[in-house]
């Protein structure tokens, strides 16, 4: 009984030391994806114009026209 307790406890020791690493790593990830996110914005379509998914701006009548005019295909999606 002694020897099941004793592994219960190290087991649950290492999740909770596995959980603190998982959230250390996703922080600085988060943290990494955020400041490259600023720096690599890329500038606003013109009013008349669509944002892609990648970036890049088509003409509004291009969105949803059944032709894929985004290179990602964005332009298409939930049409």
């Amino acid at each position: 009984m002694g020897a099941i307790m004793l592994r219960s406890s190290a087991i649950v020791l290492l999740l909770i030391a596995f959980g603190v690493i998982i959230n250390i790593f996703g922080s600085v990830d988060a943290a990494r994806k955020s400041s490259s996110s600023r720096i690599a914005k890329a500038p606003a379509c013109a009013e008349n114009e669509y944002r892609c998914d990648n970036g890049a701006c088509i003409p509004d009548v291009n969105h949803c026209n059944g032709v894929k005019d985004c290179t990602d295909g964005s332009d298409e999606v939930g049409c």
